[in-house]
């Protein structure tokens, strides 16, 4: 049974989330969509939070509920710039 009344932004994102999963079973990528699909939406979300920080990672840190250390791996992980956020602000 559908919601009678969706949340946009619920919407949207359900829409993107699509997208992106179908481009991976299109490249043949079907075997890891989880991982995959959690990665990129893990990273967006860290740059969405130090774009909104200006990449200050103890602000970001604790904005997502996570230790600073623990976003510093993920950030090594993913191979952020931080630098360019900082960059943001002046």
């Amino acid at each position: 049974m559908e919601k009678l009344n969706p949340d946009p932004h619920e919407e949207n994102l359900y829409l993107d989330l699509k997208k992106e999963v179908d481009s991976l079973i299109i490249k043949g990528k079907h075997r890891e969509i989880y991982k995959d699909i959690v990665a990129l939406i893990e990273k967006k979300l860290i740059e969405i939070v130090l774009e909104r920080t200006f990449g200050n990672k103890l602000k970001a840190a604790k904005m997502l509920g996570i230790n600073r250390n623990t976003l510093h791996t993920k950030i090594e992980k993913y191979r952020i710039d931080v630098d360019y956020y900082r960059g943001i602000l002046g």
